[in-house]
């Protein structure tokens, strides 16, 4: 049996040639701690990845002994923990939560985050809102732009949080909602796309007459008018967040970039009234240009991932065949109240969850489960909204509607990109969020 060698902050669980896994008992259930430690040590030369698991305190480091040997890694990882803090703040969260709300208190909120320009924004936001004490567990996806937060606040509560921090809270609590604000990530790209190719046409000259332009008065005075441009209209956004962070008493990437191309631009204006000192224009305009096109090519990747989302949710059905006393009326979808009689004809959508009463017909449910082949549906089968109905007419009886059938319930709360055909079937089968 492996003996467990134990330093003062962590336990060594077992070790292999290229690979550690350790146990942080100060750090267990400490998940914004244990992403910070995750942060350090992955810049730190030699190691390749770090894994962690909040509900053990546990921490795998995958590492080249040729360039960090195991002794000098526990060196680092006693050093790291110990400097994030030996008391663990989860106690005290834990008896906040016991005694201020009863249970049965606990909602489940699903919203979407805007102006969230890389992943270390989802991290700060899941962070900010974690270190609340009426917030229990908080999980944002940067790529598809949602949260989950479980708390016991309202929903207003929760997006002021966000709001207040420089960014924006978009509630999708319907299928609409969430198709617009795919709608709207679309937007923002083809604005940036617009924003970049603006500020390359005013950043480009400056670049220009600082290498190859004579450094006279009246082109220093044409390189600060064109950088002025460049730095507040181009870096409008930057600057902005960077503000309402200081506001709250927080930093994160944009108050560096702020910073850095503050001081930049600050000190290259005042050295125009100085003819012995040099003057940096060209610097503020890059940093701010290569920020930009980061972005951009970081929001079209984003884009295609989540394309087949977008054409996932616009397979909304918009009408639907209700029935009732043997009359057939057109009404809209949103109007269906669980219990209404609905015709489906052959190649419709199937407006609502339900059970057919009566007919029979195949139906495409590839949209749900995955699969290719047609299910046979009869009296008694269940059907799903948003599968796409065969050749036959079924008439069924609807048992949810809104945002409570499965394929909304898919759509609006999604948070894996691109989840796997096992995530579909044990929706249907338990219909519980994962």
């Amino acid at each position: 049996m492996e003996t467990k060698k134990v330093f003062n902050n962590f336990i060594i669980a077992h070790t292999l040639k290229k690979r550690m896994r350790i146990i942080a008992p100060n750090l267990r259930k400490d998940a914004e701690r244990l992403h910070i430690l995750a942060i350090l040590l992955n810049k730190r030369e030699g190691i390749e990845r770090v894994k962690v698991t909040a509900r053990l305190g546990s921490i795998t480091i995958y590492f080249d002994p040729d360039v960090l040997p195991e002794d000098n890694l526990c060196i680092l990882l006693d050093s790291v923990i110990h400097n994030l803090g030996i008391k663990s703040r989860n106690t005290i969260h834990i008896l906040k939560h016991s005694n201020r709300h009863p249970k049965q208190n606990i909602q489940d909120i699903v919203f979407g985050i805007g102006g969230m320009s890389c992943a270390s924004c989802a991290l700060f936001i899941e962070m900010l809102l974690q270190r609340h004490p009426d917030i229990h567990k908080v999980s944002i996806n940067y790529i598809t732009e949602t949260a989950r937060v479980k708390s016991y606040l309202a929903d207003e509560t929760v997006f002021e949080i966000v709001n207040n921090n420089g960014y924006q809270a978009i509630p999708i609590g319907s299928l609409g909602a969430r198709k617009d604000q795919l709608d709207l990530g679309k937007q923002h790209l083809q604005l940036s796309k617009t924003h970049l190719k603006t500020q390359s046409l005013i950043s480009i000259p400056v670049l220009l007459l600082s290498l190859y332009g004579k450094q006279s008065r009246s082109s220093l005075i044409l390189q600060a008018l064109l950088t002025t441009a460049a730095v507040f209209r181009g870096g409008r956004d930057i600057f902005k967040k960077a503000l309402a962070q200081t506001k709250q008493g927080s930093v994160n990437m944009d108050s560096l970039i702020a910073l850095g191309v503050g001081v930049t631009y600050s000190y290259s204006m005042s050295a125009l009234f100085r003819p012995t000192r040099h003057v940096y224009f060209d610097a503020a305009t890059a940093i701010i240009d290569f920020v930009l096109l980061g972005r951009y090519l970081e929001m079209l990747a984003k884009n295609k991932v989540v394309e087949d989302i977008r054409e996932l949710v616009s397979l909304k059905p918009q009408q639907a065949t209700l029935l009732h006393d043997n009359q057939e009326s057109i009404i809209n979808v949103e109007d269906i109240v669980i219990g209404n009689f609905l015709l489906v004809r052959p190649g419709e959508l199937i407006p609502a969850d339900g059970v057919v009463l009566q007919g029979l017909s195949s139906v495409n449910e590839t949209m749900i489960n995955g699969t290719k082949s047609l299910c046979i549906k009869e009296a008694g089968h269940s059907v799903f909204e948003g599968s796409v109905n065969g050749s036959g007419a079924l008439q069924i009886r609807a048992t949810a509607i809104g945002k409570n059938t499965v394929y909304q319930v898919y759509c609006i709360c999604l948070i894996k990109p691109k989840p796997q055909n096992y995530l579909f079937k044990k929706r249907l089968i338990n219909f519980q969020l994962y």
